[in-house]
């Protein structure tokens, strides 16, 4: 991505659009919405895009006139990729801030706990974290919605994108929590059905120092390739264990955890040929063309380097819509029209605007986000999404084609 020029006028227009209210507003005359998203650790580098695309929704809304003819309140606190930040954070936002809505939580072991204490205190939350415990909660308390699909679906589409590409026997290594667990099991069984043979797989516990073990094990049947259903750090310790045993067996796994910091971690030799896949965002969208530009002034890069700042996005816009459609910024009204204004029957719309004029109107409103179709099923799980393979290549992510799981 090469970085866009941006004129002193432009720049004084980006910093507005990402003035964060300071974090001791409690007022409820308008919608309070507060993100808990990863600024600094192990997934600081999606922050700022995160950020990036909360405060842009922001903007335009309160650009079209706000919510009930009152600007949104935005608030956004640092969860530090780390578990108990992240609930301390939120409970901050619930409990001091008086916010009506969650948005942004990134890792699944961050998502959880937060859910938990934000379902019991009745304020609904955005995530794109994978993990399938969230569907059930969602099921029984609809105070969730995932802009993402399910972790189990990410692994579906390691085994089509494996196959794609000629390989026939894999071996798993997946990290020992429910999200890694689901990618495990529903990639197994989609690389069966895709005609490959799974050898077998290894639950491993996460950021331990050596997988030496683990990665024998996985290489004794001489897999062509092998599926890492892990994190970065994890993805990393496991990438150097396969190449100092000399092997040259293919590794898949999510772009979050073989990307930049990846290729940064094991070297560009160790991760040459590794295979990877992400969401793709509705780039065709009407929601997107005109995010696109916006974010790219703000960052300098293109949304396809970030496709969760896009659903970051499409969050707040629906969360907004869903308020202004109840007449109330109150969580317990609002909260049941965030699927309504999400799926069909309704007026198609596609910015915040024109959601907002139809709502005016009288009318129903299906908003088509930038991130996907932004339909949900009776868990607030995403119905469907894209993903968009990519492979390492001379120390680059290189991306390939798409492929619908």
């Amino acid at each position: 991505m090469n970085p866009l020029r941006i004129t002193k006028s432009l720049a004084l227009a980006v910093a507005a659009a990402c003035v964060v209210l300071p974090s001791a507003h409690a007022g409820k005359d308008g919608l309070v919405i507060g993100a808990v998203i990863p600024l600094t650790g192990t997934y600081g580098s999606y922050g700022k895009g995160l950020s990036t695309g909360i405060n842009i929704a922001v903007k335009e809304i309160n650009d079209a006139g706000g919510v009930l003819g009152k600007p949104v309140k935005l608030l956004i606190e640092d969860d530090q990729s780390d578990p108990t930040a992240g609930l301390n954070a939120a409970k901050k936002l619930i409990d001091v801030n008086k916010v009506d809505a969650l948005v942004g939580t990134f890792a699944s072991n961050v998502t959880l706990p937060i859910l938990s204490y934000s379902s019991k205190a009745g304020i609904p939350l955005g995530t794109v974290s994978g993990a399938p415990d969230i569907s059930k909660t969602g099921k029984e308390t609809g105070l969730v919605y995932r802009f993402v699909s399910t972790e189990g679906v990410f692994g579906e589409s390691y085994a089509v994108y494996a196959r794609k590409a000629g390989l026939g026997r894999a071996y798993v290594l997946a990290a020992n929590n429910a999200a890694m667990l689901d990618a495990k099991n529903k990639f197994s069984a989609r690389f069966g059905k895709e005609g490959g043979k799974v050898l077998g797989a290894t639950v491993f516990e996460p950021n331990q120092s050596s997988y030496s073990s683990e990665v024998n094990k996985a290489l004794a049947d001489n897999p062509d390739v092998i599926m890492l259903a892990a994190y970065t750090n994890d993805a990393i310790t496991l990438a150097k264990a396969i190449y100092q045993l000399g092997s040259d067996v293919k590794i898949i796994g999510p772009l979050y955890a073989l990307g930049d910091d990846f290729i940064k971690g094991v070297g560009p030799q160790v991760a040459e040929g590794t295979l990877a896949t992400d969401a793709m965002s509705a780039e065709s969208s009407g929601a997107y063309k005109h995010f696109e530009p916006a974010y790219k002034a703000a960052t300098g890069e293109e949304p396809t380097a970030n496709p969760y700042a896009v659903m970051d996005y499409d969050m707040v816009i629906t969360i907004a819509l869903a308020a202004e459609a109840a007449k109330s910024t109150d969580p317990k009204v609002f909260t049941p029209l965030i699927k309504k204004v999400a799926n069909a029957p309704g007026d198609r719309v596609s910015s915040y605007a024109d959601g907002l004029a139809a709502i005016k109107a009288g009318k129903d409103v299906e908003y088509s986000g930038a991130s996907s179709t932004v339909d949900f099923d009776d868990s607030g799980d995403l119905k469907s999404m894209f993903f968009r393979t990519f492979a390492i290549k001379d120390g680059k992510v290189v991306a390939k084609d798409s492929i619908a799981p």
